[in-house]
């Protein structure tokens, strides 16, 4: 952009057009070894019709042997219409693949019959581009794939956003667009804490009479528990026999101080009631209550893999699971769980 402003400097001067076009000539031949800024008074010279200044100045920057703009070049030579020496034609040839320049012969096609290899360049050319291209696809992708899988959400989103404007027309990338948003969907909804009465699944093992009888028997006991807290564990996993999960957690909470393994109760009754996200936290709270025992850590993970499985999101759950078989194999029921999940996939 400094150049063209440049260029742009020197046209509105007060001055001939010989003396600015000699101007413009001089500046480009002082920035002979920057092609980048030579490259716009190149362009400025052939789009303005002074094609004897421009091949004066080219042939200057080869003689130099700095980079030069093949593609001009080639234009200026087609324009002239002139036979061409075998040894004109094997310098020009040498220069461009001396200065990787196959690209710069992209759009001049009227010299063909002096260049008999040029088709042929162009042709490797677009399928080196169209390798490259397809290879930073690919790249991508599989850069998309490992920020998903270690959970970096945003920075995936990202990159799956370079992938959609690169490639809109794209199956892959519309099938990966549409299972990242699935994830990040069943993912926000296994978060919300739903409340016991949208996700208690109770089971109706009694009899109506013996359901009746046990209703009353947990009034009882809450009640007795109200007037004058005593035995709030035993009555807590009675509680938690007849699936009354919130009442036993109430009980629990009406503790200041738990135990080892009332901690664990605590925690078993929130995954029961279907609170996973208490689950979790609670489970790192055990950890960090009790991280002197390595046992409370395998245990916490494990815990955690069951909830994540009942919260459907399977691929967490395995990993979890993966990590402890490598440092307790057979641990509980954990290769059952790996089996289990890796039939289900990714997702149920």
């Amino acid at each position: 952009m400094v150049a063209e402003l440049r260029i742009r400097e020197i046209l509105e001067s007060p001055s001939s057009i010989s003396d600015k076009i000699y101007v413009l000539v001089e500046e480009a031949k002082s920035k002979g070894n920057q092609f980048a800024e030579v490259l716009p008074y190149l362009k400025f010279l052939y789009n303005s019709g002074h094609h004897q200044e421009l091949a004066s100045l080219i042939a200057g920057l080869i003689e130099n042997k700095n980079q030069i703009s093949w593609s001009l070049l080639l234009s200026i030579l087609s324009r002239s219409q002139m036979n061409l020496p075998t040894n004109l034609i094997s310098s020009i040839e040498k220069g461009i693949k001396r200065q990787n320049a196959d690209g710069e012969i992209w759009s001049v096609e009227s010299l063909d019959f002096h260049f008999q290899n040029f088709p042929e360049i162009r042709r490797s050319f677009v399928e080196n581009k169209k390798n490259a291209f397809h290879g930073r696809r690919e790249e991508l992708i599989e850069k998309f794939e490992f920020l998903k899988n270690q959970r970096l959400d945003l920075e995936a989103r990202q990159v799956l956003r370079g992938l959609i404007e690169s490639f809109p027309d794209d199956p892959t990338i519309k099938d990966l667009e549409s299972n990242f948003l699935e994830l990040q969907a069943r993912e926000m909804l296994s978060n919300v804490d739903l409340s016991h009465e949208e996700t208690k699944t109770y089971i109706p093992r009694f009899s109506e009479e013996e359901k009746k009888f046990l209703h009353q028997l947990r009034d009882h006991a809450l009640n007795d528990q109200a007037s004058s807290p005593k035995n709030l564990v035993e009555v807590a996993y009675f509680l938690m026999f007849i699936e009354d999960f919130e009442s036993a957690l109430k009980l629990i909470n009406f503790k200041s101080e738990l135990s080892f393994n009332e901690y664990w109760l605590k925690a078993e009754l929130l995954k029961l009631g279907r609170r996973f996200v208490e689950a979790l936290e609670w489970a790192d709270e055990i950890l960090k209550l009790f991280s002197g025992e390595p046992e409370t850590l395998v245990a916490c993970l494990y815990f955690k893999a069951e909830v994540f499985s009942e919260m459907k999101q399977n691929s967490k759950a395995l990993e979890i699971l993966e990590s402890i078989s490598k440092v307790r194999p057979g641990y509980r029921s954990s290769s059952h769980m790996i089996q289990r999940l890796r039939n289900k996939g990714s997702f149920e």
